[in-house]
């Protein structure tokens, strides 16, 4: 009796592995990702800070006051600050740890995120945030970025000691140190050279 032949199989018995499928979850970027978007808002914040050094530089030439938002230096100065501080919180954003350990680096990315944002409103507006604004803002930055320095430089889990001093001295540069755009730059510049985002993320 004749039989009807099988059909060759065309697949192997045992699995076939497979790569691994992107999750694609827009919450939880890999490392690699994260550090590319840290190092390139690093760098521009550095590029701004730079740049604010330069309006600084031709203010001090023209013996026009910076401080006085109602020139065009003025302004100038407080947009390229403001978009440094908002390209700063990007970038310790990407670099912070995930899920409960975000909570203690939440006060310096939302630091700089609200002075970032009123110095860009002010130059927009030309209306001065109240004073309360101001040192609300101020000590939750200055606050925040002390203990990002210090958390990041734990076991250089973010970056090295000195980086993490540089983060944590942010605010004190700004108000205390003389040509303070240069030293500004350096650390946002060291930030984007050695920093990588915390493992435990």
């Amino acid at each position: 009796m004749a039989t009807t032949p099988h059909p060759a199989r065309t697949t192997p018995d045992h699995d076939v592995p497979t790569r691994p499928v992107d999750s694609g979850v827009a919450g939880a970027p890999d490392p690699a990702r994260r550090r590319a978007l840290a190092r390139t808002a690093a760098w521009i914040a550095a590029a701004l800070f730079i740049g604010q050094f330069g309006v600084g530089a031709a203010a001090a030439l023209t013996g026009i006051d910076v401080g006085d938002h109602g020139n065009a230096l003025g302004r100038a100065s407080e947009a390229l600050t403001g978009l440094a501080f908002l390209a700063g919180a990007v970038a310790i954003a990407a670099l912070a740890p995930r899920g409960a350990l975000l909570t203690a680096w939440i006060p310096g990315i939302a630091g700089l995120a609200a002075s970032g944002a009123t110095m860009v409103w002010v130059v927009a507006t030309g209306a001065e945030p109240a004073i309360e604004v101001f040192l609300a803002e101020v000590a939750l930055t200055a606050l925040g970025l002390v203990a990002a320095g210090v958390l990041g430089a734990l076991r250089r889990r973010v970056w090295p000691w000195w980086v993490g001093t540089g983060v944590a001295l942010i605010i004190p540069i700004m108000f205390l140190v003389p040509l303070n755009a240069i030293p500004l730059a350096l650390v946002w510049a060291a930030v984007a050279l050695t920093a990588h985002p915390d493992p435990r993320s």
